[in-house]
């Protein structure tokens, strides 16, 4: 990601600013998302309220890695991060597949499969 955001700069292009979870996609996520801040996510967890939630940064690219955080003691993973850091927030999912859709000026220009996991229904008999 670096890379590229140093190729745009030194074309002299504006970075673009991230829309990881389009509106026009969102009747196709099925799930809830929301904002919040780690500051808002650490208070509800020490408020006793231990909700999975799937985080990562909402403005500032790659400044953690998106993850699962089930309780406080998942907030240090995020260790030396500001408190009033955005977050987008969503209800953990588990995923069969993920696809990776590139689109340039409405146009789809790639699809690739990234990640497929296997899921095997077991009968006892």
């Amino acid at each position: 990601m670096r890379c590229v955001l140093g190729a745009i700069k030194q074309l002299g292009i504006p970075e673009p600013k991230p829309n990881d979870y389009p509106a026009s996609l969102k009747n196709f996520m099925h799930r809830y998302t929301w904002t919040s801040t780690l500051e808002q996510l650490e208070m509800e967890f020490c408020n006793g309220r231990y909700v999975s939630t799937f985080a990562k940064p909402a403005t500032r690219r790659k400044r953690f890695t998106g993850c699962v955080f089930e309780s406080e003691y998942d907030l240090c993973r995020v260790y030396g991060v500001s408190r009033q850091e955005r977050l987008l927030c969503s209800e953990v999912v588990s995923w069969v597949s993920e696809y990776r859709v590139y689109v340039v000026h409405s146009e789809i220009r790639s699809l690739r499969l990234e990640h497929t996991k296997l899921i095997r229904k077991t009968t006892q008999t």
